[in-house]
């Protein structure tokens, strides 16, 4: 299973603070794929409140953060264990970004 992070580049930095990144995954994912998936802001590993959705495909996830994101900061998306419909795994992944 393969998964694409709109940052396109990892580490990504100079991403604007109203970001909504997404996860693109070449499968359909599972019913419980959006329980894997956070956004972590780094200097302390606190959870960032988000709106996390999937698209009707099954294939984008989007991380819709409640409030702006802090300038200059460093934040990661953590996909855990997230399931393919054909029960391929997709575990233990970071995604790093830093805000402009």
């Amino acid at each position: 299973m393969l998964c694409r992070c709109r940052l396109l580049v990892h580490p990504a930095t100079g991403v604007a603070v109203n970001v909504s990144p997404t996860l693109t995954f070449n499968n359909a994912l599972n019913g419980s794929a959006l329980y894997g998936i956070a956004l972590i802001k780094a200097s302390d590993d606190s959870p960032v409140a988000a709106a996390i959705t999937i698209n009707t495909a099954r294939k984008v996830i989007t991380i819709n953060p409640t409030v702006d994101l802090t300038a200059s900061t460093e934040y990661y998306m953590s996909v855990d264990n997230v399931t393919d419909i054909y029960g391929q795994t997709y575990a233990n992944t970071v995604v790093s970004f830093t805000t402009a």
